[in-house]
């Protein structure tokens, strides 16, 4: 619950980029402890929880200009070969089914939208076949681009949200589903 000596540490070396791996309390204590200590980075970034309406609600001003990843966003805009675009897939399913659709909804029309552009290419039906027709695939769908590495993992971008002071919350990365370009370097507490 004090991380002022790791800060410290940050300070000390005069470290361009935080990375922080852990949940939100300790992402808003990094925030609050970095205006108190003076730690001044050029991206500060948490991996789990910066992204949350309270961690804002907690951190105030102090939670601006942190970043935060995610697997997708229902205001993404991504191009999508059966619904159109991520909007009209969101649309979609909100119609059919009474509720926003979260990333797994949205990876589970991904792997369908896979398998099908699979079938549709593969030349004889059988599995090897299909994986080998699958990890030649690059398309677009409401998730985001499905593309493979050689070994068959999937070459996923994460989608990466910068909070700022105004409009808040902000898709930055990728680019072709960016809201804001990214405030970077983050500005030192002394200019803030």
């Amino acid at each position: 619950s004090d991380l002022s000596t790791n800060l410290g540490r940050v300070r000390d070396n005069d470290a361009d980029v935080l990375l922080l791996t852990a949940h939100q309390k300790h992402a808003v204590i990094a925030a609050d402890q970095m205006e108190s200590q003076e730690v001044n980075v050029d991206a500060a970034m948490a991996t789990v929880g910066s992204l949350t309406d309270s961690f804002k609600e907690q951190t105030g001003d102090n939670g601006n200009y942190w970043y935060g990843p995610s697997s997708w966003a229902v205001n993404a805009n991504f191009q999508d070969p059966v619904f159109g675009s991520t909007s009209e897939y969101v649309q979609a399913h909100e119609e059919e089914f009474d509720y926003t659709p979260d990333y797994h909804n949205a990876a589970g029309v991904g792997v369908v939208e896979t398998f099908k552009r699979a079938f549709e290419e593969v030349g004889e039906l059988s599995p090897g076949n299909v994986r080998d027709t699958i990890r030649e695939l690059e398309f677009s769908t409401a998730y985001g681009t499905v593309t493979f590495a050689d070994n068959g993992v999937i070459n996923k971008n994460m989608i990466v949200y910068q909070w700022q002071p105004d409009p808040g919350k902000q898709i930055v990365y990728p680019e072709a589903a960016r809201q804001s370009e990214p405030i970077y370097p983050t500005p030192s507490w002394s200019e803030r």
